[in-house]
């Protein structure tokens, strides 16, 4: 579970783009050639898509930190008030 939590967002990012191509192949204009496609595949916002299928890929792994964290604390018996 722990390596697949790490490896989500970076994985993430090539299906994103594979994803948003797919996309751009079915929306684009019949006959518009590379340009027809390459304007479809921007229209997609692939780039900002990615980033934010990433951050959501990476939500499990950030929740699993904080899970740790918190393990960590509490068997320590560290209190939140003595680290002001």
């Amino acid at each position: 579970q722990t390596a697949y939590n790490i490896a989500a967002p970076a994985l993430s990012i090539p299906a994103s783009f594979g994803y948003d191509y797919s996309q751009a192949q079915s929306r684009m204009e019949p006959g518009s050639g590379i340009k027809g496609l390459a304007k479809a595949f921007m229209d997609e916002a692939p780039f900002s898509a990615a980033y934010q299928r990433a951050i959501g890929a990476a939500a499990p792994l950030a929740e699993q930190s904080s899970l740790w964290s918190l393990s960590v604390r509490i068997a320590l018996h560290i209190d939140d008030r003595e680290l002001k």
